[in-house]
């Protein structure tokens, strides 16, 4: 019995002596779309602890940015996972214009890292465009992307699906403006 003591006084004071965990952010990776007349801007967060899980070849340190090397291997992985589509189907151009590291503090889940990749697409954004988007979602299945207009107004939720094995894309109809 005294053995038993003694192991939990250990591990309750190993406890105690260790480092502050980081907690594990929202779940689910959120786009957020600015459209305006001749163009849409794509805003995607997602925590770097799944984008970690997602691209195993890479490898991220604890720094306070991104290394350019990190930057570069994230920019390209979003470019092979993110298309738009026009209303006849075709892909249209997506420009990555911004890769950046953002440490977050939530009063319910702590502190966590989120990578956040801005692009932008030339469309037009009163014709119905397909988001083809599967980041994460190929490697982790249960993950989904939030999608969100710039207004807060939802868009619409992308998941993967098992049977097809990929992520069902999603057409994105803006209001007309005059």
């Amino acid at each position: 019995m005294n053995k038993v003591r003694l192991l939990a006084v250990g591990l309750l004071a190993a406890l105690a002596a260790a480092e502050p965990a980081v907690a594990h952010p929202m779940p689910d990776t959120e786009i957020t779309v600015d459209a305006a007349p001749g163009r849409l801007t794509l805003t995607i967060r997602v925590a770097l602890s799944d984008l970690d899980l997602a691209m195993p070849e890479a490898s991220f340190t604890d720094a306070e940015a991104l290394t350019l090397a990190e930057a570069e291997a994230v920019g390209a992985y979003f470019g092979a996972h993110v298309k738009l589509l026009s209303a006849d189907g075709n892909s249209l151009p997506v420009a990555l214009d911004q890769v950046r590291l953002l440490r977050e503090d939530d009063p319910d889940v702590g502190a966590y890292e989120e990578v956040e990749v801005t692009a932008s697409v030339l469309a037009d954004p009163s014709q119905t465009l397909t988001l083809v988007y599967d980041a994460v979602l190929h490697q982790i299945a249960n993950h989904r992307a939030v999608v969100r207009a710039s207004d807060g107004t939802p868009l619409g939720v992308i998941r993967f699906d098992l049977a097809t094995k990929r992520a069902n894309p999603l057409a994105l109809q803006f209001p007309k403006t005059d």
